[in-house]
């Protein structure tokens, strides 16, 4: 008898538990919805863009139209620029909801909603729901974590892909099925970007290493884990040197950004910086103050926190060096958002925390006022980044979202230039744009410097072909008296024709 009512009081509390659980993250998820909305709010109402959008969606349409998983062709071509795992994807949601613009963007924007998630979630377990959430409201309000999320890139599906390798890293003692999710986890993240996810490999080296104890009495697991790994991962690169001749060569040379090589110099630090300040706005200050604080505190700090404060930093560490290149652009720096928030907002709730305490002690306060000064200036301190966070994101949502449905003037002459079974040829720079909207192959000769005089002689050697051309060229043909004709125009190109 005692026996049952000791477990029905155990009952009654894991349900309490329970709900509250349940309560902080519905809690969460109304704070975040307005992220969410953003994120996912008009995906459709605007053209693809050339560089990538276009370019990843023609190689998701072409996997959906040959079942061939492993094979990416762009153009006729194969294409090897980057490993396949998002395009698989992005071919899903073409096979779900058809080949349109929303569908190349939608496991992008969902992507950047599990994002959020995640960095609260894996914010939560190092340090506190407070800093995880502060983490997340600072990402989501970030112009360039928007503006990557609501395209059809492979940036914010690299992210995700690595945010739920690391959360479920922090939970492999639990279950054999966490420690099989994070290999499985692992290895979409290696497949989604080039090279860049390979900074994680020593970071999880030095991670696994400090739970060998625990490793060592699941080793069957680990082995199997490991086997699921290499066979998510492998088939794509063995399959690809061995039908790609130059493939090792030029994974490495676009990996490496053409080779240009990772140092270090006073001008690439200030763009770099430049760079970090236009994609996170607001909160730039803030990481240059508390980032600092937080590296001392991962080496010399004390209590619950500083595993947090090691992990994190040592993540940043292995990635810096990707961005010590002349090639590097403003999004390349989209990975390291994550641990530079989670550090930064870690640092300002430690600093707070140890100001308040200082306080208290001062004026020897009891016990009770104590927590409840510390806990309400945690919550000011809270509250002040979600205000900070939603100004921001207004400030994004005018830039970034578009209010009507639009097309472009590159897609819709390419659409038009669809509907003739005539071979295409384009004297301009969209050519994947051009690719994606005729659907079908695009010769581009918009980069050679004789552009307009390889043309010129094309048409008058009564070549059957179709030419995207600017108006201005349009009218240079007709006063040479070349013989053309106007297919369809529109308000920035001309779709011609030889007569």
């Amino acid at each position: 008898m005692a026996k049952s009512i000791v477990l029905n009081k155990k009952n009654m509390q894991n349900i309490r538990n329970m709900k509250k659980k349940v309560f902080g993250f519905l809690v969460v998820l109304v704070i975040l919805s307005p992220f969410f909305f953003f994120i996912l709010q008009n995906l459709g109402y605007k053209s693809l863009e050339s560089f990538d959008e276009a370019l990843y969606a023609t190689l998701a349409r072409n996997i959906l139209k040959s079942g061939n998983f492993l094979e990416l062709r762009y153009n006729g071509e194969p294409f090897a620029d980057h490993p396949p795992g998002s395009v698989w994807f992005m071919s899903l949601a073409f096979g779900i909801f058809g080949v349109n613009e929303f569908s190349a963007r939608i496991y992008s924007a969902l992507s950047g909603v599990v994002a959020l998630l995640l960095l609260y979630a894996i914010g939560a377990k190092l340090f506190s729901k407070k800093v995880g959430l502060s983490a997340a409201l600072m990402l989501g309000s970030s112009l360039w974590f928007i503006m990557r999320a609501r395209s059809g890139n492979f940036d914010i599906p690299f992210i995700g892909w690595s945010l739920i390798s690391i959360y479920l890293f922090l939970w492999i003692e639990k279950k054999s099925w966490v420690l099989y999710g994070f290999f499985v986890a692992f290895a979409l993240t290696l497949l989604s970007k080039t090279l860049v996810g390979f900074a994680y490999i020593p970071l999880f080296l030095i991670l696994f290493y400090e739970k060998r104890n625990f490793l060592k009495k699941r080793k069957l697991a680990l082995f199997n884990g490991v086997i699921i790994f290499l066979m998510i991962l492998l088939p794509w690169y063995f399959k690809n040197l061995d039908d790609f001749a130059q493939f090792k060569h030029h994974f490495l040379t676009v990996g490496l950004r053409e080779k240009e090589g990772f140092h270090w110099s006073l001008s690439g630090t200030s763009k770099l910086l430049l760079y970090l300040r236009s994609g996170i706005g607001k909160w730039y200050k803030l990481v240059l103050i508390f980032v600092p604080i937080s590296g001392f505190l991962a080496f010399w700090g004390r209590g619950k926190w500083r595993y947090g404060f090691k992990m994190v930093g040592l993540w940043l560490f292995f990635f810096l060096p990707l961005f010590l290149t002349p090639k590097t652009q403003i999004w390349h720096l989209l990975p390291i958002y994550p641990p530079i928030l989670l550090l930064t907002c870690a640092g300002m709730f430690w600093f707070a925390s140890r100001i308040m305490e200082k306080i208290t002690n001062f004026w020897k306060l009891p016990q009770q006022k104590r927590k409840i000064i510390e806990g309400g200036s945690a919550f000011l301190l809270l509250g002040a980044i979600l205000l900070i966070s939603l100004f921001q994101l207004r400030q994004v949502v005018k830039l970034v979202i578009p209010a009507t449905k639009t097309i472009s003037d590159k897609a819709d002459i390419s659409l038009h230039a669809k509907e003739s079974e005539k071979p295409l040829l384009l004297k301009e720079v969209f050519l994947p744009v051009a690719i994606f909207y005729a659907d079908k192959y695009v010769h581009s000769f918009g980069f050679m410097p004789n552009a307009f005089q390889d043309m010129e002689t094309i048409l008058q050697n009564n070549s059957d072909a179709q030419f995207i051309i600017i108006h201005g060229d349009y009218k240079t043909l007709i006063e040479k008296e070349i013989p053309v004709k106007k297919v369809y125009e529109n308000w920035g190109y001309v779709l011609v024709e030889n007569i």
